[in-house]
């Protein structure tokens, strides 16, 4: 088990990346990964992005499996919580990457290169929640296992877009949050909420 935050900022916020902040949304995830922690900040003239993450140290232990981790070029930046259960099978099917890790992480680096987003989650057998960003399209893409054994929360407006593993992260956005009625109430009949909603 890991945690995973980060966020994109807009020109229209006041809101700076920053590791102060990073460090902020990633304090409630320390149940999560008490092992280490990691930040990664990248500016742009039209949005700024940071991950950050909480590690607990499974898979390759040593200091390559750190994450953020990014790609031989860094051009791909992710943070991974979960456990991809073919990694070593994907792992002999992508053999052109120039691995520095035995972590199942850099295998979700290696076939997003190969394959591209969809192929990728095709092939994934696990449970995992993970963000990558490919610096060369500016994309951020956010995905989780089928079953959504591993929490992945979002929030966004037109001055942010956030995610983590911990709904907790998103008190750092100075943003003012309700309690959405229909989500609780379904909470206490179902013991769920609605897939489009939180409370």
């Amino acid at each position: 088990m890991c945690g995973i935050t980060g966020i994109i900022n807009y020109p229209e916020s006041d809101l700076e990346v920053s590791k102060e902040l990073l460090d902020k949304m990633a304090a409630p995830l320390i149940n999560r990964g008490p092992d280490q922690q990691g930040i990664w900040i990248d500016k742009f003239p039209s949005f700024n992005i940071g991950f950050a993450h909480k590690r607990l140290s499974i898979i390759d232990t040593s200091e390559h499996g750190i994450q953020p981790m990014l790609s031989v070029d860094k051009d791909i930046s992710i943070v991974f919580n979960g456990e991809i259960y073919n990694y070593r099978e994907l792992k002999k099917e992508l053999k052109n990457y120039n691995y520095r890790s035995s972590s199942d992480t850099e295998v979700i680096i290696a076939g997003y290169l190969e394959w591209g987003e969809e192929k990728l989650l095709e092939k994934l057998d696990g449970m995992f929640a993970f963000a990558l960003f490919d610096k060369g399209a500016k994309k951020l893409i956010i995905a989780r296992d089928k079953f959504g054994e591993k929490p992945c929360y979002y929030f966004h407006d037109e001055k942010v877009f956030a995610f983590s593993s911990d709904i907790r992260s998103f008190y750092e956005l100075k943003q003012k949050f309700n309690l959405s009625k229909i989500a609780f109430s379904s909470y206490l009949s179902e013991l769920c909420t609605p897939s489009d909603q939180s409370i």
